[in-house]
């Protein structure tokens, strides 16, 4: 569970830097015209790497929820089994 929160920390920073950081523009024209340059998350790459990393985050969540609910199944007790009839001798001639 502390790497799911460590993943997703990581990946609300890496977001974050990629909004605020300005390097080169656009390849479909600029998206910060006033500015010296547009936001890195503009750019195909970067979003891909981020898509990349959110989408580990989410499978590991899925996973981390799958096992616990197969740990909660795992942990009820079980009903006894209920005991069979005993089995009947019959004698062949």
């Amino acid at each position: 569970m502390q790497g799911l929160g460590i993943a997703e920390t990581s990946y609300q920073s890496a977001l974050a830097y990629a909004r605020d950081r300005l390097q080169g523009r656009s390849l479909t024209g600029p998206k910060n015209a006033a500015g010296p340059a547009d936001p890195i998350i503009v750019h195909p790459d970067v979003r891909r790497m981020l898509m990349i990393q959110k989408s580990f985050t989410e499978a590991a969540r899925a996973l981390s929820l799958w096992v616990g609910m197969l740990n909660r199944r795992g942990a009820q007790p079980s009903p006894t089994p209920t005991s069979a009839p005993p089995p009947t001798t019959s004698s062949r001639c």
